[in-house]
């Protein structure tokens, strides 16, 4: 008797298809990576742990079994500092290969609510530069997580991407910190 499985697979390939999402394929590709690397080296440290108990007292295997030890250690600090180079590249260079949007998204369901910018460039949710939209509480500018309305702005002295600045706030008080003279 033969059972059969049907798995989705080309969808969720296509799903992250370099030719529709860059950053989220290039991200799963760099993080499975990064995992495989991760677990090698644990492997290999547990197996110069397990030398090492082997050993008993030959000199040789224990020197050995020590080597294999600190190489893991410095193969896992390897891979911490590739990640933390890859971080480092991906934000000045805003790439955007780490996955994730950067911290001006709005969520999902927000819509423009005006219409006073004539640019192509757009805020991470596709509101144009110099429109505005409802944050619904996302960018936490106001108390009590109240709605703000933001404006989308191109890159200036503070931020070198596009992001959004608050308005005014709909619903709370605007928190101390916040400048809210942008629009």
């Amino acid at each position: 008797m033969f059972y059969q499985v049907a798995v989705p697979i080309l969808s969720e390939l296509q799903r992250f298809s370099p030719a529709t999402n860059i950053g989220a394929f290039t991200s799963n590709i760099i993080g499975f990576m990064f995992i495989i690397a991760a677990l090698a080296a644990f492997v290999y440290f547990v197996l110069g742990g397990l030398q090492w108990i082997v050993a008993g007292s030959d000199k040789d295997k224990v020197e050995s079994a020590k080597n294999r030890i600190t190489n893991a250690i410095i193969g896992l600090g390897i891979v911490a500092v590739s990640w933390a180079i890859f971080l480092l590249l991906n934000h000045f260079f805003g790439l955007n290969l780490a996955g994730g949007e950067a911290d001006t998204s709005l969520p999902s369901g927000s819509s423009p609510s005006g219409n006073n910018g004539n640019s192509s460039q757009t805020c991470a949710t596709g509101v144009p530069i110099g429109e505005t939209a409802n944050d619904g509480g996302a960018g936490r500018y106001c108390t009590d997580n109240g709605s703000a309305i933001v404006e989308c702005h191109g890159p200036d002295d503070h931020f070198s991407y596009l992001h959004f600045d608050p308005c005014f706030c709909i619903s709370g008080s605007p928190k101390p910190g916040y400048d809210f003279s942008s629009c």
